[in-house]
């Protein structure tokens, strides 16, 4: 069905309907299946645990490279892209940073980090958009049934514009601590590299601790030299 043909559709039903025209295309677009589309498949491609093919689809491609360039400069540190679309609006980016900013919601922890009085913090969030794009969002306790808390909230969107929707980390690098410990060769020891790495997650803030062992040995003199480098790095929550 051409855009037109859906237009004059979309008119005629109002009309008809005796409802408000500019009502009724906004919440076509709202609740149109576009939108719809878009957000399934953002789920489905981000959160769902079995993920998606390979793929993806854009407004338009946005140059990966040159967000990276430009949240570098802004934040002035490293930054980790999660994900960037282009294109229409989409509210329900808007509701995610609102959660994200508010409370501390993270979707690759699955939790609430600030959760409202209470709201535990793997409670589920659930929102709605009305005709004129107010956003009531939920959040409901874990065996209830009715929200715990609810809340209005409304943003200003240009419904006409063009926008670059993009979810990021900043990463701050930690400064090396070395140890180094010199002692009598021991039946075992064996010289070379080791380094491992391990990762803490507290509400989609990231503790990334990178250990490096390296051991040399002096079969001349008998000795053992064991230097252990420890790098914690952090990686924000998501932006």
């Amino acid at each position: 069905m051409s855009k037109s043909i859906t237009c004059v559709k979309l008119l005629n039903t109002a009309i008809t309907g005796g409802a408000d025209i500019a009502t009724t295309l906004n919440q076509a677009y709202l609740k149109g299946m576009g939108i719809q589309i878009k957000q399934a498949y953002r789920y489905g491609r981000d959160y769902y645990a079995l993920g998606l093919p390979d793929g993806s689809i854009f407004f338009g491609t946005p140059n990966n490279e040159e967000i990276i360039a430009i949240l570098t400069a802004i934040e002035g540190k490293e930054v980790v892209l999660t994900m960037a679309d282009y294109g229409a609006p989409d509210l329900s980016y808007w509701i995610e940073e609102y959660l994200t900013d508010t409370y501390h919601w993270d979707t690759d922890h699955g939790g609430i980090g600030n959760p409202p009085s209470g709201v535990l913090p793997d409670a589920s969030i659930n929102y709605t958009i009305d005709n004129n794009g107010l956003v009531t969002i939920t959040m409901t306790n874990p065996g209830d049934t009715a929200p715990t808390f609810t809340e209005d909230v409304s943003f200003t969107v240009d419904y006409d514009a063009q926008y670059y929707h993009v979810i990021y980390r900043v990463k701050t690098p930690g400064t090396p601590s070395v140890t180094t410990v010199t002692r009598d060769t021991e039946p075992g020891d064996e010289e070379g590299t080791v380094t491992t790495s391990t990762t803490e997650n507290n509400f989609g803030e990231y503790t990334i601790t990178d250990t490096t062992v390296v051991t040399t040995i002096d079969t001349v003199n008998n000795k053992t030299t064991i230097e252990t480098t420890v790098v914690v790095s952090t990686l924000s929550g998501k932006k």
